[in-house]
């Protein structure tokens, strides 16, 4: 089970596509340091990945796995029903 601002993460890079961390705080109105704690779990559960940006190594993005995607295919089927 993932704990709640983590699905709330997942939720929006399932929206939104991949992202920086910097982007993600933004958008959630929460704090970086508070993304990057909740992003490290992800990974860890390997829920997301992260890719560095071609044009800076300093820029990660973040993407959901094949195994975050099902979270959020479960999460869309119990909400419609």
């Amino acid at each position: 089970m993932v704990p709640s601002i983590e699905h709330h993460l997942l939720m929006f890079l399932a929206k939104n596509g991949p992202a920086t961390q910097c982007s993600i705080a933004q958008a959630m109105e929460v704090s970086a340091a508070t993304v990057a704690v909740s992003l490290k779990k992800l990974e860890k559960g390997r829920y997301i990945e992260k890719k560095s940006s071609a044009e800076d190594n300093r820029v990660n993005f973040i993407s959901l796995t094949e195994k975050g995607e099902d979270v959020v295919r479960k999460s869309q089927e119990l909400f419609e029903q």
